[in-house]
């Protein structure tokens, strides 16, 4: 269902690839969809010089995803965010899905930051973000807070936006437009506000 080409750009001399469809080793997770059925990549990783290349059609909203055991499927790429080119280091069983369902936003929490300049306040506010298909795409956060444009950070290591908050914003109630995508496109926005002291 999805045409695709593998490339190996450097080996150390003839690699032997084994491919083939097998049977799901498990579901999709919720807000995945399964694009064809899951095929087998078995090589020798140590002929190679740099991983495979799996190219396939970056028009579509389908992403590589890789079986792990005990964690399920993970998303090895995207296509639409990496000109059609998956690489793929190790071997194993992998699956092409759309990922159909948008991230979660959660409601603001102030934290207290440590240090600072003169410019931002002692705090600033995290949103938690939700997303088990595709991945949060880094570049597509944006913030607008009481209308103005505000610098905005996805912090992959804890899930979650943050937005260091000015000087200039008044105390008191506090809107915040969030908008954030998954790396497969699909967009989330959210309303909120806050009290800031």
């Amino acid at each position: 269902s999805i045409r695709a080409a593998l490339e190996a750009p450097s080996v150390r001399g003839p690699v032997t690839v084994l491919t083939g469809n097998i049977p799901p080793p498990g579901d999709a997770p919720a807000g995945l969809e399964m694009v064809g059925q899951p095929f087998l990549l078995d090589f020798p990783g140590e002929a190679l010089k740099r991983p495979l290349n799996l190219r396939f059609d970056p028009g579509r909203k389908a992403g590589l995803y890789r079986w792990m055991e005990g964690s399920g499927w993970n998303c090895v790429s995207v296509p639409a965010m990496e000109g059609g080119n998956s690489r793929i280091s190790r071997p194993g069983i992998h699956v092409f899905m759309n990922d159909v369902k948008p991230p979660v936003i959660a409601s603001p929490a102030l934290v207290n930051r440590a240090g600072g300049g003169g410019f931002f306040k002692p705090v600033f506010c995290s949103l938690r973000v939700t997303e088990e298909g595709s991945g949060i795409d880094p570049w597509s956060a944006e913030a607008i807070m009481n209308g103005r444009r505000m610098v905005c950070e996805w912090d992959g290591f804890r899930g979650r936006l943050v937005i260091p908050i000015p000087g200039f914003i008044e105390p008191g109630r506090v809107s915040l437009h969030v908008e954030v995508s998954d790396r497969s496109g699909n967009r989330t926005v959210g309303e909120f506000g806050f009290v800031l002291q």
